[in-house]
């Protein structure tokens, strides 16, 4: 009995390990040659240099729909996330749900959620966003006080 007992404790162990490690990445860069002419313009508008990410809101919005429905690990954590960073890095975050909408409304908007996020290696490194029908807006801060926004465009 107490062996199978340990298998057990082992295997619960080893499946919720894999799933605090597992990191999901839904960001692909960009250039400008790539959006059309109007796409293009609008960018070129906006100020400093931006990076292009084409982000696969379906897939995206679909895994954290799911990871909400399976529940937060032990640390309250639903999903870990690879974000982009600048200078082509990508920062794997962790993310918590932060939604402050009554359950009723929440059920009518699934869409919409809120999250908050901090870094798997550097905690320095935290995550606000915000998901909609129309996409995903948020904010990932660092210790230094540069902070980068990002926001969904539609590309046509």
């Amino acid at each position: 009995m107490i062996k199978k007992y340990w298998i057990f404790v082992a295997m619960v162990s080893f499946v919720l390990s894999i799933r605090a490690q597992r990191v999901v990445d839904f960001w692909q860069p960009v250039s400008l040659s790539d959006l059309s002419s109007e796409t293009t313009k609008r960018i070129e508008e906006l100020p400093g240099s931006p990076l292009l990410y084409r982000l696969d809101l379906e897939g995206i919005m679909g895994h954290l729909l799911s990871e909400k429905e399976r529940g937060p690990d032990t640390a309250g954590f639903i999903t870990t996330l690879n974000f982009p960073i600048g200078n082509g890095n990508y920062s794997p975050l962790r993310l918590r749900e932060t939604t402050a909408m009554h359950p009723e409304l929440q059920l009518k908007y699934p869409e919409i959620m809120s999250f908050t996020g901090k870094a798997k290696v550097d905690q320095d490194i935290s995550l606000q966003m915000s998901t909609s029908a129309s996409g995903i807006n948020g904010m990932i801060r660092f210790a230094d006080g540069i902070s980068i926004r990002f926001h969904s465009i539609d590309p046509k």
